[in-house]
């Protein structure tokens, strides 16, 4: 079993801008009449040791559910909400399941209707309203009791006909003191005592079953728990974690002036830093390891930090009360208003052809955030961060024009544009207001058309140079005044001279050219030779019969 938690099941919130609260009257209630927000809840939870909360509606109006569940999806220190729903209405479960799809749905735990409010105490046992009971136990939620004393007799037959379904109550005498009755005097039949102590049983069942999980915060974060939530200088913790990640270092530290909806509001330099631990989680994401508890260099509401060193970002936050510590109210916040990314971020546009040839490469982030804070947010500004590989980001402001409400959301969408060439591995980051809101990868293919361009320039340019160069060639050498023309002016044979007939060689087949007939040319010399050193040319003239001078002997015929 993972360490306990200290939970507070049941405060509330709200701001009279947005809607009136108007069972505030009376001049007792007078101090009440006034914003309550998170910003006033998270100092005052922090430094009692509150690790998770339980955020309860006030009116019954179907939008202030979903503003509820928004705001428990931008704060970790709320960790259910008990929402509003008709139970009357004919279509309760698929309302029901509409609430469970509205960003933070997953947060909703309970339902509650004021029946103090409703003039029939027997409004429980209403057919009407014994099929919305129904539907809210088949959704897997608690029902909030608030009742009045002459209502808590319709409670009790509830219960026993579904003892299956779970029950809290909030109020049993609906925030005002009860009337007294003799000693012994009974409603309906059922005493006090037998109608309060399955109430009390139940609220202990909503606090331990439905909240016993949200140590783990969500299935898509990392989760931190302390072995105790409360220690001294000098002393020492256990801190223990879930879902960080296969074989990833951490890094622990105790941070002041930090509660964990809003993180490590002065950065690192809140935080004790030589102090710190680190500790590689196992196999299956988890981790364990000692801390050494001492005063960080800010006053509390303190936390105890875990954010990674090695792997994707991430970072989560645990209460711890540093006990002898001064405490102090946490800044204000820059900015009026508070935003919260609601989903998933992601990048639209594809690469074009000038970005395969090395252009910038450019996508627009797309996100929905929502307000929750108590102020409206106009015209936010953003920072949008570009990083390669594990390089520090390169932050750019992007404005978006519009206005976002308290309770509302807005979809969001900023252009995002890398250098020249850029390519490999990027994170683009999302922060506002000094937090990192959202991170998304993005994967720059490389320009191949560049390489493809500087190829043609290794082949095509020398080739380019070398028939230049020839055509210089040809225009620079000189030409022959004789012989046959054309581009190729190679080496030349030598001409072989004619052989002037010897006598008695009129019958032979080197016949003299008749007159007037054209002289055979002579065929061309080989230019390593001169014309009197040439093998197959005699010295001077020769006679055609054999000669010693010849180059050859002849052979003779017959005997010798």
């Amino acid at each position: 079993m993972g360490a306990a938690v200290s939970v507070d099941a049941h405060h509330h919130l709200w701001d009279l801008s947005v809607r009136d609260q108007d069972w505030i009257t009376g001049p007792e209630l007078l101090p009440l009449r006034r914003d309550f927000t998170l910003g006033d809840l998270e100092p005052q939870a922090g430094a009692a040791g509150v690790e998770r909360t339980v955020l309860v509606q006030t009116v019954t109006v179907p939008e202030e559910t979903p503003e509820l569940l928004l705001l428990a999806r931008g704060s970790e220190l709320i960790g259910g909400v008990v929402g509003w729903a008709d139970l009357t209405r004919p279509d309760i479960a698929e309302e029901l399941a509409r609430l469970a799809e509205l960003p933070g749905g997953r947060y909703l735990r309970g339902v509650r209707h004021q029946v103090q409010g409703e003039p029939d105490p027997a409004w429980l046992l209403r057919p009407e309203v014994r099929r919305g009971l129904a539907a809210v136990a088949a959704a897997g939620l608690v029902y909030d009791l608030v009742v009045l004393p002459r209502q808590l007799a319709a409670c009790v037959p509830r219960g026993r006909r579904r003892p299956g379904r779970r029950t809290a109550a909030a109020h049993s005498y609906g925030g005002r003191r009860a009337p007294r009755r003799p000693q012994g005097s009974r409603v309906d039949g059922s005493g006090d005592v037998k109608v309060l102590i399955p109430a009390l049983l139940a609220v202990l069942a909503f606090v331990w079953v439905p909240l016993s999980g949200p140590v783990a915060v969500a299935a898509d974060r990392p989760s931190v728990g302390l072995s105790k939530s409360q220690a001294g200088a000098g002393g020492s913790i256990t801190v223990s974690g879930s879902d960080w990640g296969a074989k990833r270092l951490l890094m622990i530290l105790i941070c002041g002036q930090s509660v964990p909806s809003r993180g490590v509001v002065g950065g690192t330099n809140s935080c004790a830093n030589a102090d710190g631990r680190a500790v590689t989680t196992d196999a299956g994401g988890r981790f364990e390891r000692g801390l050494p508890v001492v005063e960080p260099p800010r006053p509390c509401p303190c936390v105890v930090h875990v954010a990674t060193v090695t792997g994707p970002k991430a970072a989560a936050d645990a209460v711890l009360v540093v006990a002898g510590h001064s405490v102090e109210p946490l800044p204000e916040e820059a900015a009026g208003g508070r935003l919260s990314v609601l989903t998933d971020t992601r990048l639209d546009g594809s690469g074009t052809l000038l970005a395969w040839f090395g252009s910038p490469p450019s996508r627009r982030l797309v996100f929905t955030v929502g307000n929750t804070g108590t102020t409206p947010v106009r015209n936010p500004v953003f920072q949008v961060g570009t990083a390669h590989g594990v390089f520090a980001p390169r932050w750019e402001e992007q404005q978006w024009r519009g206005t976002i409400a308290p309770g509302r959301k807005a979809r969001v969408s900023l252009p995002v544009e890398l250098p020249a060439g850029a390519h490999g591995d990027y994170t683009v980051s999302l922060k506002y207001g000094g937090r990192v809101l959202a991170e998304q990868p993005w994967g720059v293919g490389r320009p191949w058309g560049v390489t493809l361009f500087w190829i043609l320039v290794c082949v095509v340019v020398p080739a380019a140079v070398f028939r230049a160069g020839m055509a210089v060639v040809d225009r620079v050498r000189p030409r022959r005044t004789s012989g046959r023309g054309g581009r190729h002016r190679g080496l030349r044979l030598p001409e072989r001279a004619p052989r002037a007939p010897g006598p008695g060689r009129s019958g032979s087949r080197s016949a003299k050219p008749a007159s007037g007939s054209p002289a055979a040319p002579a065929p061309p010399a080989l230019p390593w030779f001169t014309p009197d050193t040439d093998p197959g040319t005699p010295a001077a003239p020769q006679l055609s019969a054999p000669h010693e001078n010849g180059p050859t002997t002849p052979t003779r015929r017959g005997n010798t």
